[in-house]
């Protein structure tokens, strides 16, 4: 189920010019036709119902225990909500001051990594045009980077009802509203796929200098292996048990601390069990050394990378290292 919420960026409540709360019809027909789709749900954000009458203070600058409870709860919905779309007048060829004031009291951390929006309205022909590129730059540095395709409303007074309901014309209105909205929806899940496979804030390591070598290795000797990324199809429960009864090696020593979450779960702890180091592997492939090499000689973490050499049929008798490093095998 994917969920979006929908900035309304207007706290107007006067006329004139009437009616006083364009947007809010703007806003409502957002909402109906995104919660039309299967599996989604939104909801419309009111600037009016958060107290941002004070001094300016962000989310971020509160301690845990004196955050207001409207700031609060509006901050786990950023973070949880899979996409967001932005609707604006335009003020002075700008966004309005109320949605940019708005989201300024949030993080980009509760944006990043999903994507937005843009849609623009004016009582005028232009449809607000001239506010989206500001609100280009001013999301991208948020975090939630708008899709190509934006939504411009000339006139939307006569364009909308009260109720969000198009006046006329509804398949073609429809149809422009949608150009954005898919592409919305198509990077959210996008965006989401992902970072339930990898943690979007680290690179995903490529195969490192020592696995290359032992993949050199190998078919240097006349093999073809079989290669198995274990980053991206870890290694059951199940196997990677037997991978360590095959090698003879206890959890820890097959443990890798560069480039991990080690340090941070404290896993140099002497008191771990063998079953609490393999349940952090488990959590976190990442822990799990490499290269592993399986033969039917048997079974080795190669470090260094020669080690593979005694696992091989015809093991080649020279090898130079990506480092320049020569191996012998026999080592002489």
């Amino acid at each position: 189920m994917a969920h979006y919420l929908i900035f309304l960026g207007s706290t107007r409540t006067s006329t004139p010019p009437a009616p006083a709360r364009l947007g809010e019809r703007v806003a409502k027909a957002c909402l109906q036709l995104l919660s039309a789709q299967r599996d989604t749900t939104a909801e419309i954000i009111d600037p009016l119902s958060l107290d941002l009458s004070g001094p300016f203070k962000p989310h971020f600058a509160y301690s845990a225990s004196t955050v207001p409870d409207d700031l609060d709860a509006l901050a786990i919905k950023i973070d949880q909500a899979d996409g967001y779309v932005m609707v604006s007048p335009e003020y002075n060829h700008a966004m309005s001051p109320a949605l940019s004031h708005l989201l300024n009291h949030f993080g980009a951390s509760l944006f990043a990594f999903k994507p937005s929006a843009i849609v623009t309205y004016s009582m005028g022909q232009w449809g607000g045009a001239r506010a989206a590129v500001n609100m280009r730059s001013f999301l991208s540095e948020l975090g939630c980077l708008p899709v190509s395709a934006m939504i411009h409303i000339p006139k939307a007074h006569e364009a909308l009802d009260n109720d969000g309901q198009f006046h006329a014309e509804q398949e073609r209105w429809e149809g422009y509203f949608g150009r954005t909205l898919v592409q919305l929806m198509w990077w959210a899940n996008a965006a989401k796929a992902y970072k339930a496979e990898q943690d979007p804030t680290r690179l995903s390591p490529a195969i490192c200098g020592t696995s290359r070598n032992t993949l050199a290795m190998i078919k240097a000797s006349g093999e073809s292996p079989e290669v198995i990324l274990y980053l991206e199809t870890p290694p059951s429960r199940e196997r990677l048990v037997e991978l360590l009864a095959m090698m003879k090696l206890p959890p820890r020593e097959l443990l890798r601390r560069k480039g991990t979450p080690y340090d941070e779960l404290t896993l140099d702890d002497p008191t771990l069990s063998d079953d609490q180091l393999i349940d952090a592997m488990m959590a976190h492939p990442i822990l799990i050394n490499r290269p592993i090499v399986i033969t039917p000689k048997g079974a080795k973490l190669c470090r260094p990378s020669e080690q593979v050499l005694t696992l091989l049929d015809r093991p080649v008798a020279h090898f130079v290292k990506e480092d320049g490093e020569h191996v012998a095998y026999p080592p002489t």
